[in-house]
C-alpha cells in the first residue's frame, strides 16, 4: 500500500483542482449572467432614452420650423402694410392737393361769377350795384383812358351805349339768375368737395390708426416669437448633446455586451455537459482511490489491470 500513497495523494489533489475549477466555473457564470443581464438592461434603459429624447426633438424641430414660418410671415406682413401705408399716403397727397387745386379753381369761378353779376347789375340795376374798392380802381381807371376799351367777353359798358340802347331788364334778370344759378351749382360743389375731403381724411387717419396699431401688435407678437424661437434653439442644442451622450454610452455598452458574449457563451452553453464531465471524472477518481486504498470494491477488483492503467494515466496527464 505504501507504493499508492504518492498516487493517492495526486488524485486528492485532482479532486480538489475539479472543485476548484467547478467553482470558478459557477462563479463566472454567475458573473457572466448578472453583467450581460445588467448591460442589456442598461443598453434597453438608454435606447428607450434616446427615443424620447429624439421625440422631444422631432417635436422642437417642428415647433421651430412653424415658429419661423410665423416670423416670416409676420415680417411679410408688415412690410406689406407699410408699403399699403406708404401708397395711402402718396393716394392721400394726390386727392388733398387735388381738391386745393379745385377748391381754388372754384373760389376763383366763384369771384369772376360775382364780378360778372355785379357788372350786369350796374347796367340792368344800378341800385344793386357794388362799386369796387380802391385796389381795383386801376384796372377801370385804365379802362376808362382808353376810352373804354371792351375785353373780350366783358359786358356793354351802359354809359357808352346808354342812349342809344334800350335796357331789357327782364333779359338782364335771366342771365342774373343764370348766373346765380352757375354760381350756386359751383357753392354745391364746393361743398361736396369739402365734405368728400374731410369724410377722406377721417378716413384716412382712422386707416393710418389701425395700420400703425396692426404693426405694434405684429411687433411685439415677432419678438415673443424670437424669444421662444431662442429658446427652442437653445433646448435643440442641449438634446443633441444629450443624444450623443446617450448613444456613446450605448455603442461603449454595447461593446462591452459583445466582449462579454465573447467571453461567456462557450460557457454557458456547455456549463451543464462540463458539471456532468466532470461529477463522472470525481467519481471515477474516487472509485480508483477507493480501490488502491484497499476498500472491498468487488466490481472494481474485476476490472481488468489494463483499465485501471489506463484511467490512472488519464488523470495523471490530466494533473501534470
Amino acid at each position: 500500500r505504501t507504493s499508492f500513497d504518492k498516487v493517492i495523494k495526486m488524485i486528492d489533489q485532482m479532486v480538489e483542482l475539479l472543485k476548484k475549477e467547478e467553482d470558478t466555473d459557477v462563479k463566472k457564470r454567475e458573473y457572466c449572467k448578472k453583467e450581460m443581464g445588467s448591460s442589456e438592461d442598461q443598453i434597453k434603459v438608454l435606447t428607450l432614452e434616446a427615443s424620447d429624447i429624439q421625440k422631444a426633438i422631432d417635436e422642437s424641430q417642428n415647433k421651430l420650423a412653424a415658429t419661423s414660418e410665423e416670423i416670416s410671415a409676420l415680417g411679410k406682413g408688415i412690410t406689406e402694410l407699410d408699403e399699403q401705408v406708404t401708397e395711402s399716403t402718396k393716394q392721400r397727397k394726390e386727392e388733398h392737393s387735388e381738391f386745393v387745386e379745385k377748391l381754388s379753381l372754384n373760389a376763383a369761378t366763384q369771384q369772376l361769377l360775382t364780378m360778372a353779376k355785379n357788372l350786369l347789375y350796374k347796367f340792368y340795376n344800378p341800385k344793386l350795384y357794388e362799386a369796387p374798392q380802391p385796389a381795383e380802381e386801376p384796372f377801370f381807371v385804365q379802362v376808362t383812358a382808353s376810352r373804354r376799351k371792351q375785353l373780350p367777353g366783358s359786358p356793354p359798358d351802359a354809359d357808352v351805349i346808354g342812349a342809344s340802347y334800350d335796357k331789357k331788364a327782364g333779359g338782364g334778370q335771366k342771365v342774373i339768375d343764370m348766373i346765380d344759378l352757375l354760381s350756386a351749382d359751383v357753392g354745391r360743389e364746393t361743398a361736396e368737395m369739402q365734405t368728400e375731403e374731410k369724410d377722406a381724411q377721417v378716413s384716412y387717419e382712422e386707416a393710418m390708426e389701425e395700420a400703425a396699431a396692426k404693426r405694434a401688435v405684429d411687433a411685439r407678437s415677432i419678438a415673443e416669437k424670437e424669444s421662444v424661437k431662442a429658446e427652442l434653439e437653445t433646448r435643440l442644442h442641449k438634446m443633441n448633446q444629450e443624444m450623443k451622450a446617450k448613444r456613446k454610452q450605448a455603442f461603449t455598452m454595447t461593446k462591452y455586451l459583445k466582449a462579454l458574449h465573447d467571453d461567456c457563451d462557450w460557457l454557458l452553453a456547455n456549463f451543464d455537459t462540463r458539471v456532468d464531465a466532470r461529477d463522472v471524472e470525481v467519481k471515477s477518481l474516487r472509485d480508483a482511490k477507493a480501490v488502491l486504498s484497499g476498500a472491498d470494491y468487488s466490481l472494481q477488483q474485476r476490472s481488468s489491470a489494463a483499465q485501471l492503467s489506463q484511467q490512472l494515466g488519464r488523470q495523471l496527464r490530466r494533473l501534470s
